[in-house]
């Protein structure tokens, strides 16, 4: 991702029959590693929602958008030129609480399965 691209998001996986899951769907920046993850989590929520695509797209949605943004904004700060965004990078991970760290570093592992159908 070069400085100033920003992240395009499509407003559903699902059109009749046919699926987007994984990259097809969501590629995101690789600085998270998140790509195989919520591949994963595409396959394993498809199996739970096989009856009901629309549920599919629901559950998907919000979270893949959400995993794809930080990693654009991730991957912004990485590829930045700006000794001073580096900076504070490091200075607003020095000082941040633990707490406040742990939260939202563990916002892409935060997944819980669908029940299957």
């Amino acid at each position: 991702m070069s400085e100033g691209s920003a992240v395009v998001a499509l407003p559903a996986y699902v059109r009749g029959r046919v699926v987007l899951l994984g990259d097809a769907a969501h590629a995101a920046t690789l600085g998270m590693g998140q790509g195989a993850c919520q591949a994963i989590e595409d396959a394993v929520t498809l199996a739970a929602t096989t009856d009901d695509l629309a549920a599919y797209d629901r559950a998907r949605l919000g979270r893949t958008h959400r995993v794809a943004s930080m990693a654009g904004r991730k991957g912004m700060i990485a590829v930045s030129r700006s000794k001073l965004v580096h900076r504070l990078q490091v200075m607003g991970m020095r000082r941040a609480p633990a707490s406040l760290v742990r939260r939202q570093s563990g916002k892409p592992w935060d997944w819980t399965p669908p029940a299957p159908a």
